[in-house]
């Protein structure tokens, strides 16, 4: 979502797996690709945000009760594809 400049999207995504980082017990730091991968997007999102945009978006993600499904969703409603619930290859939307 950063990299497409849609930023406000993936400062809620962001929030919404620190989320899911807390409640499974997950830490990205042991998980080098994903962890630089993760200061990337942050980096990008934070310096296209303002802090106040940054901070809304972050916390509505991070207080998202089913962030999976939401995003889901609506990727189902703007015609991406969507994987698998174990990660396999897309599923059609259409």
């Amino acid at each position: 979502m950063a990299a497409t400049g849609d930023c406000t999207r993936a400062a809620w995504l962001l929030g919404a797996a620190h989320r899911m980082r807390q409640d499974t017990g997950v830490a990205l730091i042991g998980l080098r690709p994903f962890h630089e991968a993760h200061l990337t997007a942050e980096r990008r999102v934070r310096a296209s945000l303002d802090a106040a945009q940054y901070t809304a978006a972050w916390s509505r993600g991070a207080s998202a009760e089913d962030a999976l499904r939401q995003e889901r969703e609506e990727r189902t409603f703007r015609g991406e594809p969507t994987r698998t619930r174990t990660g396999g290859s897309p599923t059609p939307t259409a």
